[in-house]
């Protein structure tokens, strides 16, 4: 990667707010980067393990917390939201604030850590392994089947919840290091290519 590289690491509340790369949500409203957007979304997507789950549960979004996470407005109810935002809150009390975090990540691929490009395919994979390591065998949540995008009714019959404490968090804390290192890496490549040349010129859509 040269100088002039990309790195983005995906932070806590992302999928409330999705900002692009050093700007604002208007920039991203007035430039046409189609491209740039969709490999944004998947890269930083794809390392949330329960994006990749399929229990029946709709990636643990069926699986209300035991006690909910407190952190107005946007207060944690389920198993889902604690991979989504908690657990990058975790990562960011070891390494601390959003810069701080993406420093201590991106050093560590500057002093050598390797990380594969690979496919989608594979990075669905790895989300998946992880999903059945740190969230089904832990919580040791039983097998569920439902079609895709609902929950198992057997789920709220038996009143199934999820306990979430921060031990459990900083427990996860290296796999979730690992996974936004990742993201950030992969997804700093693909923009990269996009962006050679002219093609991340801005393209502003007209105003109606």
């Amino acid at each position: 990667m040269g100088q002039n590289a990309v790195y983005i690491v995906p932070t806590a509340g992302q999928e409330r707010t999705r900002l692009p790369l050093g700007g604002s949500a208007e920039d991203t409203e007035n430039n046409d980067l189609t491209g740039t957007r969709f490999s944004d979304s998947l890269c930083r997507g794809y390392p949330q393990p329960l994006h990749a789950a399929n229990n029946g549960d709709r990636g643990g979004n069926c699986e209300p917390l035991t006690n909910f996470i407190l952190h107005r407005p946007f207060d944690t109810k389920e198993l889902h939201a604690a991979w989504d935002d908690d657990e990058v809150r975790a990562v960011m009390k070891v390494l601390g604030d959003q810069d701080q975090t993406t420093t201590a990540l991106f050093s560590r691929f500057q002093n050598g850590e390797q990380v594969a490009q690979l496919a989608p395919l594979d990075w669905a994979r790895e989300s998946n392994d992880l999903a059945k390591k740190d969230v089904y065998m832990k919580f040791n949540l039983p097998n569920h089947t439902a079609p895709p995008g609902t929950c198992d009714p057997t789920i709220q019959r038996l009143n199934e919840k999820v306990n979430v404490t921060q031990e459990y968090l900083d427990g996860n804390v290296a796999d979730v290091e690992t996974q936004l290192l990742r993201a950030g890496i992969r997804l700093s490549r693909i923009i990269n290519e996009i962006c050679v040349g002219n093609g991340c010129v801005a393209n502003p859509r007209p105003h109606r």
